[in-house]
């Protein structure tokens, strides 16, 4: 077990919701605002409940880096609409899966993600603090639920990062710019070349939705707008579902 840095939040958790939904009022009214405060307190309480660290924002360029790259802050997904998401596609994730969370920060993807029949999940985080916080988060959120799924970290620049050939499910959420996206796509379409296998890719905010498309084996299947986020879903071949979840759907 990997020994934990003590790091502390950059804003009280409270405090930063706060600052938070003040701006939203002034921005986008008090029904959107309402909504976005559900979905701080729920992640709050995520924390809070397994005595993890997953919330806030924090400057890269404040962390010490594997690499010099920056590529701006840390920022997690939100948890509701990550379910929202991880149940939506679970019918077309082959038994046994392994998922990849490039960009993990501090492994909140994986922690949700462990509860939808994954056999193993696994970060690659490039930022050795955010790398000893996500170990220490997964070590606590294993214990307190008794996850059968297997987590791992791996701290390493994406570009870096060598497929295993039992990984076929990649999430992003924009994490790195197109020079380091491009590595990453033909790291994946070589892993891919040598063994064959059904594959996902989900791309949250998906800024370079047209490389992908272009310079990869994947095909945009389904593209949804779950709470506000949007992702788009890709597969290297054809499955059944049709079709994406709009927002009002989604919000049902």
């Amino acid at each position: 077990m990997v020994k934990l840095e003590g790091v502390a939040s950059e804003q009280a958790p409270i405090v930063n919701i706060l600052s938070r939904l003040t701006r939203s009022l002034h921005k986008q009214g008090i029904k959107s605002t309402l909504f976005k405060f559900y979905m701080l307190i729920v992640d709050h309480w995520f924390d809070v409940r397994y005595g993890t660290d997953t919330s806030g924002m924090m400057p890269l360029d404040r962390l010490t880096l594997r690499s010099p790259k920056k590529y701006g802050r840390y920022q997690a997904t939100k948890i509701v609409p990550l379910k929202r998401l991880f149940s939506h596609i679970r019918p077309i994730i082959p038994p046994g899966s392994v998922l990849v969370d490039f960009g993990c920060g501090k492994g909140r993807v994986l922690m949700i993600a462990s509860g939808y029949g994954f056999r193993e999940v696994r970060g690659v985080e490039y930022a050795h603090k955010l790398c000893s916080v996500a170990i220490d988060n997964c070590n606590r959120y294993k214990l307190a639920t008794k996850v059968t799924t297997e987590f791992r970290i791996i701290g390493s620049d994406a570009g870096e990062y060598i497929i295993n050939p039992d990984e076929n499910i990649f999430f992003l959420f924009n994490p790195f710019g197109k020079t380091i996206l491009m590595k990453v796509l033909k790291n994946i379409n070589k892993s891919l070349e040598q063994r064959p296998r059904k594959a996902l890719l989900i791309y949250n905010t998906p800024r370079f939705d047209d490389m992908i498309v272009n310079e990869s084996t994947f095909v945009r299947t389904e593209e949804l707008n779950l709470l506000g986020y949007h992702l788009v879903v890709y597969s290297n071949m054809d499955h059944p579902r049709t079709g994406g979840v709009r927002a009002d759907a989604a919000q049902n």
